[in-house]
């Protein structure tokens, strides 16, 4: 579901409708609850994806992998944290996230690593963006920060519920 598609299932691209301030707050609402609940389960690889929750503080990054009972060697937990940062950096772009962003990798990242996730870092954020990037803790969690330029989908999403 996207705006596309909204506006095509509506027929709206053909027609020139008059809507009130309230239904163009709840047409833009409904997307908006869409995109949110597509945060929680974003696909990086088979058997993995990421979830973006935001809290008033921070915004909380998760990536998750199953197992599927099967366990996985260092190389593998590695290669899928690398493969992870790529697609959370293009999601931080994307959604336009900004301020504090937590970043939880599976397990502990090591140095090579760690070298992999920052330059996929520095390469999706130039130095005008104002960002850094703090990691990894011993438990494989970096702490992003990234200026405020304007508002990301989370903001969106309160100011629409609040202006109803």
């Amino acid at each position: 579901l996207t705006k596309a598609n909204i506006v095509n299932n509506l027929n709206l691209s053909k027609k020139v409708i008059i809507l009130s301030h309230k239904e163009v707050l709840y047409l833009n609402n409904l997307f908006l609850n869409y995109v949110e609940s597509d945060l929680r389960n974003i696909n990086y690889m088979e058997n993995g994806f990421i979830s973006i929750e935001s809290t008033k503080a921070f915004i909380a990054i998760d990536v998750n992998y199953s197992l599927y009972g099967n366990l996985l060697n260092r190389d593998a937990i590695n290669n899928i944290n690398i493969r992870a940062a790529i697609k959370v950096f293009e999601s931080i772009k994307l959604y336009n996230l900004s301020g504090l962003i937590i970043i939880d990798f599976i397990g502990r990242v090591n140095q090579k690593t760690d070298i992999k996730i920052r330059d996929e870092f520095f390469n999706m954020f130039d130095k005008d963006s104002k960002s850094s990037i703090i990691g990894p803790s011993p438990n494989g969690i970096y702490e992003v920060t990234i200026e405020r330029k304007s508002f990301d989908i989370f903001y969106l999403k309160k100011f629409l519920t609040n202006n109803n």
